[in-house]
């Protein structure tokens, strides 16, 4: 067997199903980690038997299982699961916090994606919290924010008719809690990210007690023809390899 070759088509073959990987994404209110999230999402779905979270406690009903993001040129993938109910908190002390993001690596988050549910449906709201009039504010146990965005003015609003779900998808609540789980999805235009410079993206979220904090950072997928053209060299790596060989052996 021509090793060399064969390791060209793998890699051509996995370039490919990479690929694919981001428009499989569905804003439905389900968290597939099998499928649309695979590998593009962070899990720490755990309670522990006295109720700790980290950095606080408080139960399954303040747990974030999964968070995750995954992103091309054009669009940006959002999605959480949480024990947490996001439509009907279990505390009105201790509100949903918005999505934060940060897109320029540095140590501060540009963007939050505020949110508000009817039903099945959720609507985005996208801030600068760059720009004047907006600020961060930190839950209870701090080292778990940021958590609410405060903001004057907006930069985008958009609806996702099911982004919003529910079932019973936890896998490590306490015996005797309840362990429905909660699902946001959204999809969000790169074009409003105009703070972006290029590389990864984190995605940030905690709720307003803090009692569990989840974050996940992702690397910007190639588009399908940059993709094709780098599969495109490496065939022609392979055919270069084969002309030289017959050369040889004609020699």
């Amino acid at each position: 067997m021509n090793t060399k070759r064969t390791g060209i088509t793998f890699a051509i073959a996995t370039l490919f199903l990479s690929t694919s990987a981001l428009a499989t994404v569905v804003v439905d209110g389900v968290f597939d980690r099998n499928g649309e999230w695979l590998n593009a999402h962070t899990s720490e779905d755990f309670v522990r038997a006295d109720g700790y979270l980290g950095p606080g406690w408080g139960g399954q009903a303040y747990d974030v299982e999964h968070i995750g993001t995954t992103f091309d040129s054009s669009a940006l993938y959002f999605g959480i699961q949480a024990g947490y109910n996001f439509a009907n908190p279990p505390s009105d002390l201790w509100l949903p916090g918005d999505f934060a993001l940060n897109v320029d690596n540095d140590a501060y988050y540009e963007y939050a994606i505020d949110f508000s549910i009817t039903g099945t449906a959720v609507t985005y709201t996208l801030i600068d919290m760059t720009a004047a009039g907006s600020s961060w504010q930190t839950p209870y146990y701090t080292d778990a924010g940021p958590w609410s965005a405060a903001y004057t003015t907006t930069l985008a609003t958009w609806t996702h008719d099911f982004a919003f779900g529910s079932g019973l998808w936890s896998e490590n609540h306490r015996p005797g809690e309840d362990g429905t789980s909660y699902v946001l999805e959204g999809i969000l235009d790169m074009s409003l990210l105009e703070l972006y410079t290029g590389g990864d993206i984190t995605l940030h979220w905690t709720m307003g007690c803090g009692n569990d904090v989840l974050e996940h950072t992702a690397a910007p997928v190639p588009e399908p023809a940059t993709m094709l053209l780098f599969g495109t060299g490496l065939i022609g790596l392979a055919s270069l390899s084969r002309r030289r060989k017959n050369k040889k052996r004609e020699s």
